[in-house]
């Protein structure tokens, strides 16, 4: 029983990037380079965050309390997956814009969802008592696949702009989108786990509401890239 809790967890966690494939123009054109690209560029970001993280905040105690300058020296830190995720858009190789994007996001997300949610998983979910926290953790690996296929068009938006004359929007502008929500999003669900003690759910709901929002907003930019 509890082996068939983890696999419905995993599947969970698994399914919607290959739903997000197949009904999209990535499986179509079977656009796999763009997505491979994209997990390789999660896996590159994520060891030299692993560097600057125990450079500038080697202490445990850091992960375990609350305190806004560290909080947002997380978020500044966390700003390295945008900037590799531009690098990696401007390499993927292609004729189909939108496709790159899509993919890479994608991939970007998927590999994270694999990578910091499996082995959990795997721990925890085929323990005999059922846990909401392993449900929630699979919710919010969803909800961050989201947030990477936009991270990803607010990347490729800002490279495309300096092409664009009669672009309204500016590259200040997604600037400040990226800051509100990246500070808003983390030092806020930081807050309501460390400091006020709410458990998953809630910090599920806040962290859901804040990627709706982000969604929202890269789909009033009527995007075309």
């Amino acid at each position: 029983m509890t082996f068939l809790h983890f696999v419905d967890c995993a599947a969970l966690l698994i399914a919607p990037a290959f739903v997000i494939y197949y009904a999209t123009a990535l499986g179509e054109e079977r656009a796999v380079v763009p997505c491979f690209y994209g997990v390789l560029g999660y896996g590159g970001t994520q060891l030299i965050k692993m560097v600057v993280l125990a450079t500038f905040m080697p202490s445990v105690s850091a992960f375990l309390s609350f305190n806004v300058f560290q909080e947002v020296l997380k978020v500044v830190i966390s700003w390295l997956d945008l900037c590799l995720m531009g690098v990696v858009l401007s390499n993927v190789p292609g004729k189909h814009k939108e496709l790159r994007v899509l993919g890479v996001g994608l991939g970007w997300g998927a590999a994270e969802a694999i990578v910091l949610r499996i082995v959990p998983l795997w721990m925890r979910a085929r323990a005999p008592e059922w846990d909401w926290s392993h449900l929630c953790s699979v919710l919010e690996a969803n909800s961050n696949l989201l947030q990477a296929i936009c991270f990803a068009q607010l990347v490729a938006r800002y490279q495309l702009i300096p092409k664009l004359k009669t672009e309204k929007d500016s590259r200040k502008e997604i600037l400040i989108v990226i800051a509100i929500y990246t500070l808003v999003s983390g030092v806020g669900e930081s807050f309501l786990r460390l400091a006020l003690g709410l458990g998953p759910f809630p910090c599920l709901l806040f962290h859901v509401a804040c990627v709706g929002a982000l969604w929202y907003r890269v789909r009033q930019t009527k995007m075309k890239i």
